[in-house]
C-alpha cells in the first residue's frame, strides 16, 4: 500500500505539471482559459466518481474501474502530436508547423508559428533558475503557500476519514 500510494503521488506530480503545461501550449489563446479550468475540474470530478465507485464497490473492484479511463487515455494520447513550443525549443520549425497545422485543422498557420518562435526565445533570453523561487519575495511566499496547503491537505486523513465514512456507512 505504502509503494502504490507513492506511486501514485507520484504520477499526480508529474500530471499537475505536464498536463496543464501541454494543454496551454496547444490550446487556441482564444479557448485557453477554459481548457484551464477544465482541469482542476476533472480533478474534482474524479474524486467524486472515486467516492461513489468506493461506496458501492470493494476497494479491489474500485481499483479495476478506475484504471479503465488511465489506460483509455495511455492508449489514445499516443497519437497526440508533440507541442510545437517542444519542436521550436528543439529547433525544429518544420515539424513545430506540422504539429500545428494538425492541432489547428488549417494549412496557414504561419502567423502563430512566428508568434511562438518569438515567445520560445524571449524564453530563452530569460532563462530563470530554481533559486529565483526562493529570492524573490512573492515567488518566495507563493511556493509556502502552494506547498504549505498541499503539506496540511495530505497530512490532515482526509483520505482516512473518507474511508472510515464508508465503513460506518456499511455497519
Amino acid at each position: 500500500m505504502f509503494i502504490a500510494r507513492f506511486m501514485a503521488g507520484m504520477a499526480e506530480g508529474l500530471s499537475f505539471t505536464a498536463v496543464p503545461m501541454y494543454l496551454g501550449e496547444i490550446a487556441d489563446s482564444k479557448i485557453r482559459d477554459v481548457i484551464a479550468s477544465v482541469c482542476p475540474v476533472c480533478i474534482i470530478f474524479g474524486i467524486l466518481l472515486i467516492n461513489i465507485l468506493g461506496s458501492y464497490l470493494s476497494i479491489v473492484t474500485t481499483a479495476y474501474v478506475s484504471t479503465i479511463i488511465p489506460i483509455l487515455l495511455l492508449i489514445t494520447f499516443i497519437w497526440m502530436p508533440e507541442s510545437p513550443y517542444f519542436y521550436l525549443i528543439r529547433g525544429n520549425v518544420e515539424e513545430a508547423k506540422n504539429s500545428l497545422r494538425l492541432l489547428r485543422a488549417k494549412e496557414d498557420v504561419t502567423s502563430e508559428l512566428e508568434r511562438m518562435t518569438r515567445a520560445v526565445e524571449e524564453q530563452n533570453k530569460n532563462r530563470g533558475k530554481c533559486m529565483d523561487l526562493l529570492k524573490t519575495k512573492s515567488n518566495r511566499n507563493a511556493v509556502i503557500i502552494a506547498f504549505g496547503l498541499r503539506g496540511i491537505q495530505q497530512l490532515s486523513g482526509t483520505t482516512a476519514i473518507i474511508f472510515n465514512c464508508k465503513q460506518r456507512v456499511q455497519e
